[in-house]
C-alpha cells in the first residue's frame, strides 16, 4: 500500500484534472471482471470503493506489491 501511496502522492492538481476529464467512471456489479490473466490491459484503473478479487496470480502479485498478505 505504501509503494501505491507514494505514487498517488506524487500526482499534482493537473494530473488529477486531467484523469477526471479524460477518464470515465464505472459502476461495476457483482461479477464483473476488469481484467483477465493474460490478456493485455491497455486501461489503468483507480479502484475508488471496495474491490474484491479472486485469482491466484494476481492474489500473489498484491502480496508483493503491498508487502502484506491479501485475501
Amino acid at each position: 500500500m505504501r509503494k501505491v501511496l507514494y505514487i498517488m502522492g506524487l500526482l499534482n492538481d493537473g494530473d488529477i484534472e486531467w484523469m477526471s476529464q479524460s477518464g470515465r467512471r464505472l459502476a461495476l456489479q457483482n461479477g464483473d471482471v476488469i481484467i483477465r490473466e493474460g490478456v493485455e490491459v491497455p486501461d489503468l484503473f483507480i479502484v475508488l470503493d471496495q474491490l474484491s478479487m479472486a485469482g491466484t496470480r494476481f492474489q500473489h502479485m498484491l502480496k508483493k506489491l503491498m508487502g502484506a498478505r491479501a485475501g
